[in-house]
């Protein structure tokens, strides 16, 4: 009798124990989900942003102030944009930024030029108007943007995109593929 009373109460101090850690478990499951969902609306409205600047700039023929205005709003985005792909490996599990962004490095040519295969380009619109070249390589930033959010949309809206996936897409982002971004702007 004595050994079936303690039976009972160890069970159910187990049971109790068992029940409080899968209750923990699940609340941290959910947390994490809830941290990569936000990350992926986050990564969704930002690239939305960038695009709807670039597109600005490509579609029209802005100069002095209002190029200036427009550049401004697109390297701000740019900055927020690359700060959270940079702080997406603190705060989810299994995102990988890549390192150093396309993103980082497009905001620093258009604020203050880039040096790339010892050919130095100047910061954009140095004369209140954008050049050809760097018209092209906006156009092309622009349609790698649209190719990125396009997957992302499409992979968002079946389902939660898997981290992987999420992954092949910010990769459009890293820093290898900024060297092909240039060359097809037009530079040599």
């Amino acid at each position: 009798m004595k050994i079936k009373k303690i039976l009972v109460i160890l069970l159910s101090i187990i049971t109790l124990v068992s029940l409080s850690i899968n209750y923990i478990y699940l609340k941290e499951h959910q947390r994490k989900d809830y941290h990569y969902t936000v990350f992926i609306d986050q990564i969704n409205t930002e690239l939305r942003h960038i695009i709807t600047n670039t597109n600005k700039l490509t579609e029209h023929n802005l100069t002095g102030d209002n190029l200036q205005d427009s550049l401004n709003d697109l390297t701000t985005n740019l900055a927020i944009f690359n700060h959270s792909l940079q702080n997406s490996v603190l705060f989810i599990d299994g995102v990988d930024h890549k390192g150093q962004t396309m993103i980082g490095r497009m905001n620093k040519l258009i604020t203050s030029g880039y040096k790339i295969n010892q050919q130095f380009i100047p910061r954009f619109a140095e004369d209140n108007k954008l050049s050809p070249q760097e018209s092209l390589i906006l156009n092309s930033f622009y349609d790698l943007l649209k190719q990125a959010r396009e997957q992302l949309n499409t992979e968002s809206d079946s389902q939660q995109i898997s981290k992987n996936r999420l992954n092949d897409i910010l990769d459009l982002f890293s820093s290898n593929n900024f060297d092909t971004l240039i060359k097809r702007g037009g530079s040599n």
